[in-house]
């Protein structure tokens, strides 16, 4: 039985930011590489919270995590779970771009 887990990070405009920079991404990774919109060499193992901790957004930015395909999902609370697969960042426009994550 497979028990891959997949998660999407949502990037949501904090509308109480006042200098706000108009952009909504992931602007560098302390943990892998991020190319465009892919986010390569992931360590397996890697938790939400430690790749949280180490992606630097936009100003005016947040991260949450969901999961993949569950949109409408709250936000995971639970920052031990192992990163897979994807994330999405979400706009509170609607704009959305996807990341890819890869995991080594």
């Amino acid at each position: 039985m497979d028990q891959t887990k997949s998660y999407v990070f949502r990037i949501v405009r904090d509308s109480s930011e006042s200098a706000d920079s108009g952009e909504h991404k992931i602007e560098s990774a302390k943990i892998g590489i991020l190319e465009g919109t892919t986010l390569k060499d992931i360590p397996t193992g890697t938790t939400i919270e430690q790749l949280k901790k180490a992606l630097t957004v936009s100003k005016g930015a947040n991260i949450h995590f969901v999961k993949k395909n569950e949109q409408d999902t709250p936000e995971i609370k639970d920052l031990t779970e192992l990163v897979t697969d994807e994330m999405e960042i979400v706009v509170e426009s609607g704009t959305q771009t996807v990341y890819t994550i890869e995991i080594i």
